[in-house]
């Protein structure tokens, strides 16, 4: 069990792989990796959006991955900004 890598989201037969191949390269290299679907924000309560086709990837020192797994831009940029908007509001609450 590769103790470095965490996923919280649904390994639909589109997405099966390549999370597969992100626990190999975290368990190769030592390194955490992350996937994700929403933010931890407000007093620790799980944040939810509207668009729910797409997953976060974090790996420290590397830029945060978003990726869409659908077809509408719109909703996807509209879930971005909103997950940018999150992520500032985490920052200053926790002082990073």
């Amino acid at each position: 069990m590769n103790r470095l890598f965490y996923c919280n989201v649904e390994k639909t037969n589109l997405i099966s792989d390549f999370i597969k191949k992100l626990d190999e390269y975290s368990e190769e290299n030592s390194r955490p990796v992350y996937i994700i679907e929403k933010a931890l924000v407000n007093d620790g309560k799980i944040d939810e959006y509207e668009y729910k086709e797409k997953i976060i990837v974090l790996i420290p020192k590397q830029k945060i991955l978003v990726i869409n797994l659908g077809i509408e831009s719109g909703q996807f940029d509209d879930f971005t900004s909103d997950f940018i908007d999150d992520l500032e509001y985490s920052l200053k609450r926790f002082e990073y």
